[in-house]
């Protein structure tokens, strides 16, 4: 009983590190209220803002942020404000090799799972190709230490039109 026990709880702590779960790569670094600033420049035009987010663990293999917000729009019929909704969702998930990266822009889908590679001394790193605004355009995603917190980055390039990027920086826990 006592060997079976001991066997057991060596392949737990085996599974856990093979999949990345380790305490330096696992997705529990990320959980917490952070101070933020975050970057969106699409074709929708830009903006930046700054405040707290909180990135939760809705299963034990994901994580998620978010931010949904109303803006003025400009000035409607009989002076009545036109108001629209900007948002962004963002989940990472811990698949069975690597992890999978999702973000959705007032509601398109920018990357659905976007597979990510994690090593200790890069952070977490992808390249691939996307369909944005009707062209396929070639996309880079990363997730880097940056003190004591991290920045996540997306960006497409277009060669005959504007990049994209979004960039979401977590300076520290509050």
């Amino acid at each position: 009983m006592k060997k079976t026990l001991v066997v057991l709880m060596s392949l737990v702590a085996l599974a856990a590190v093979g999949c990345g779960r380790s305490a330096k790569g696992g997705l529990g670094q990320f959980l917490g209220t952070w101070k933020t600033m975050y970057t969106i420049l699409d074709s929708k035009g830009g903006r930046v803002s700054s405040g707290t987010l909180t990135v939760k663990q809705p299963s034990s293999d994901t994580i998620t942020f978010g931010e949904s917000t109303s803006v003025v729009a400009g000035v409607g019929q009989f002076g009545v404000p036109n108001m629209q909704t900007k948002s962004f969702d963002v989940s990472l998930k811990q698949a069975a090799n690597n992890y999978l990266l999702t973000l959705k822009v007032d509601g398109e889908g920018i990357l659905d799972n976007f597979p990510l590679t994690y090593s200790e001394s890069d952070g977490f790193n992808g390249q691939g190709s996307v369909s944005l605004d009707g062209k396929q355009r070639p996309v880079t995603a990363s997730i880097k230490k940056d003190g004591a917190g991290y920045v996540w980055k997306i960006s497409a390039e277009e060669a005959s039109g504007p990049k994209r990027l979004y960039e979401f920086s977590f300076k520290e826990k509050s």
